[in-house]
């Protein structure tokens, strides 16, 4: 935590006057338990405004209870969700994102992914962007049924067997036709050295599905 996000965070527990007449005062906790009165005014998902005692300061929504983010995503009209990833190129486990419709899109909030950067046999190359793939299994297809966002600039140089992370990153997904089907994982596809290949497309058939079966409704 930064030294201004924590004064920020200090001056706001330090308050000492209620709010218990604003229907919407909530009780917000930091990361180390402590809390502090205030409501909701707005977010770039970054940081979020609290409004305390009549002023208004923005906190980074990072350093927030998991509840507190909850609360923020919802505000906005997101749900929370839960994914499983592909074995092996990506740490086996479960991928929590917020998800919402957006006209005829599904936009995907991934708050926080850890995944394993493989380079195969070279030692180590430029990577140059990364796209997000959601997708499920038929019959134990290798992909199955895919969607995938448009890609995203890295540049950057990645030592292989690295880990890389991803943070507060938002994507669209098309729905086309595809809204009836059940997604079970998500996936990282990277473009490097003028090739595109992936995370996880060196891997065998074997698939992490310990994630929530996601099924989008129906588009308006």
């Amino acid at each position: 935590m930064n030294s201004v996000a924590l004064s920020i965070l200090l001056s706001l527990i330090g308050f000492s006057t209620a709010l218990g007449s604003i229907v919407d005062s909530r009780t917000w906790t930091d990361a180390l338990g402590r809390s502090f009165e205030g409501f909701f005014v707005s977010t770039d998902l970054d940081t979020v405004e609290v409004n305390k005692a009549g002023r208004t300061y923005a906190i980074e929504l990072e350093i927030l209870s998991d509840e507190d983010r909850d609360y923020v995503f919802a505000q906005l009209g997101y749900q929370k969700a839960t994914m499983g990833t592909l074995s092996g190129g990506a740490f086996a486990g479960k991928i929590e994102y917020y998800w919402k419709l957006k006209r005829d899109r599904v936009l995907v909030h991934v708050y926080s992914w850890e995944i394993r950067f493989k380079c195969h046999d070279q030692p180590g190359r430029q990577l140059s962007s990364i796209s997000f793939t959601i997708g499920n299994i038929e019959g134990r297809k290798y992909w199955g049924t895919t969607m995938s966002s448009e890609p995203y600039e890295v540049d950057d140089y990645i030592r292989r067997d690295s880990n890389l992370v991803i943070k507060n990153r938002s994507f669209e997904i098309e729905l086309e036709d595809r809204r009836d089907t059940e997604f079970l994982f998500l996936a990282a596809v990277y473009e490097s050295g003028g090739e595109r290949t992936g995370f996880n497309y060196d891997l065998s058939e074997t698939y992490l599905i310990s994630g929530e079966k996601v099924r989008w409704p129906e588009k308006d």
